[in-house]
């Protein structure tokens, strides 16, 4: 064995070429199959077994220093490095001290005197300095959650029971310390000044409402074609819109107002559109330019989210239409300009494993459990309310298994567009949401598996491709 680490010495390879000149090589040598094969070749033996190797290599005063188990150091030298498992793992002594080769050699971060890899589950960015730090020692901002380094950057709300971002704390009234923007029930006094109460129940005349709700009368199904539209705007500030909403007899027929949790319950509101066709979308317009002249705000926590009608389509449609999404995700981001903190956020994440269901050709009852937990979940889904976490995704076609037995209420979801004041680009985004839909139930899976948004393009009527086309490149 000695001659074995003896000629690997000679021969071997260092970590890094880079760092030849600095390093002992009594002490670090790097082993990998090509140099187990010239080892075998330069002694006319069989080639030696790696695993018997590394046992033989650990027997020896050296052990393994990289996680994929090809670099060794020799024990005297041997610093460790933190990791996720209870594999152990090591790197020279050498490199201590040393950030930038550390982070670039290694892909290993030291703090607070100890190494761990950047990619650690132990670590985090902290979103106010960019230094990774621990986890556990990171101030959680309990909305978004972000983790920060400083203190400074956040403050505590025993209201919230965490941490909040200072630039979304709000003093209230009927509570010491702060509580978070959203959260805050605001309250305009004689004077004209806004109070904020961290309850609900302290602030005066709370029965009145700031928003003025009404709701519409969807169309009987025979009235619309299988492959509707819906859309839901929401604002920050929306009470002057929905009293121009409830005084105009035709938009009550057509949008209905409601609260979203997303948004400041007091003066926030989301609008929701019936049904309708792809030929009436003069119907978004009209409301999004009533919105601009009402002087409806809004901020980071704002989307539009369209609705594609399902009524008609069948688990293998919606496996194609997953397939699809998980292939054009990156770009459905891009398109509709979804910054990383709302990219990043709670309301429209990016596919995860509980859709592997879906793109591994498993039968619909694996699928939907492993989509919601379990098979007993899966079944219950008709009888939870709408907040289950499987919706909170940039495609949700949770409501196409929670109304499985009411097919008018099925739809396919978009949920990543932040809101915006331009209704031509909000057009675009609805119009490739309509034929994103059409095309996976018009193909098969497997070709939807490989497909882009120049395909689903490709797909569109005539009177939208060129404008599609525009809106894509």
């Amino acid at each position: 064995m000695m001659n074995v680490i003896k000629e690997l010495k000679v021969r071997g390879l260092l970590i890094t070429p880079e760092v030849n000149a600095s390093l002992n090589s009594d002490k670090y040598i790097a082993i990998s199959e090509k140099t187990l094969e010239f080892y075998s070749e330069l002694h006319e033996d069989s080639l030696i077994d790696p695993e018997e190797f590394i046992k033989q290599v650990e027997a020896s005063n050296y052990v393994i220093s990289s996680q994929k188990q090809q670099a060794f150091v020799h024990k005297s030298v041997a610093v460790p490095v933190v990791t996720d498992s209870d594999k152990n793992c090591f790197i020279p002594s050498y490199f201590t001290g040393r950030a930038k080769t550390l982070k670039s050699v290694f892909n290993i971060i030291e703090i607070e005197d100890n190494l761990y890899y950047s990619d650690s589950s132990l670590l985090i960015q902290a979103k106010d300095t960019e230094n990774y730090i621990l986890k556990e020692n990171g101030y959680k901002d309990v909305v978004s959650c972000a983790y920060y380094e400083n203190k400074s950057s956040v403050v505590h709300s025993d209201v919230n029971r965490g941490f909040i971002h200072k630039d979304s704390a709000i003093k209230c009234v009927d509570t010491e310390g702060c509580v978070h923007k959203n959260s805050a029930h605001a309250y305009v006094n004689e004077d004209g000044e806004t109070i904020y109460y961290a309850y609900r129940n302290n602030v005066p005349g709370r029965s009145h409402k700031t928003l003025h709700f009404n709701e519409t009368v969807i169309r009987e199904p025979q009235e619309l074609p299988d492959r509707t539209i819906g859309i839901e705007l929401e604002y920050d500030n929306a009470v002057k819109l929905s009293h121009k909403v409830f005084k105009k007899e035709r938009l009550k027929k057509l949008w209905s107002v409601t609260y979203d949790g997303s948004i400041d319950r007091n003066i926030g509101g989301e609008l929701i559109s019936v049904p309708i066709t792809i030929g009436e979308l003069d119907i978004v317009e009209e409301m999004m330019l009533l919105a601009s002249d009402c002087n409806s705000t809004m901020d980071d926590n704002c989307g539009f989210h369209v609705h594609i009608g399902a009524r008609d389509l069948s688990f293998e449609d919606i496996t194609a239409i997953i397939n699809l999404a998980k292939n054009t995700e990156d770009d459905m981001y891009k398109i509709a300009k979804v910054s990383e903190e709302r990219k990043n956020s709670k309301y429209c994440k990016p596919l995860d494993d509980i859709y592997d269901g879906f793109l591994s050709n498993y039968s619909k009852k694996n699928a939907l459990t492993m989509f919601y937990g379990s098979e007993d979940r899966a079944s219950e889904r008709q009888l939870g309310n709408k907040y289950w976490r499987q919706r909170y995704y940039w495609i949700n076609i949770d409501r196409c298994f929670r109304f499985a037995n009411d097919k008018q209420l099925r739809t396919i979801e978009f949920r990543q567009h932040p809101s915006i004041e331009s209704y031509e680009d909000f057009e675009n985004f609805i119009l490739l949401c309509y034929y994103f839909v059409e095309y996976a139930v018009n193909n098969l899976v497997s070709k939807c598996k490989n497909s882009t948004l120049e395909d689903i393009v490709e797909s569109a009527d005539i009177k939208h491709k060129e404008q599609l086309k525009k809106y894509i490149n």
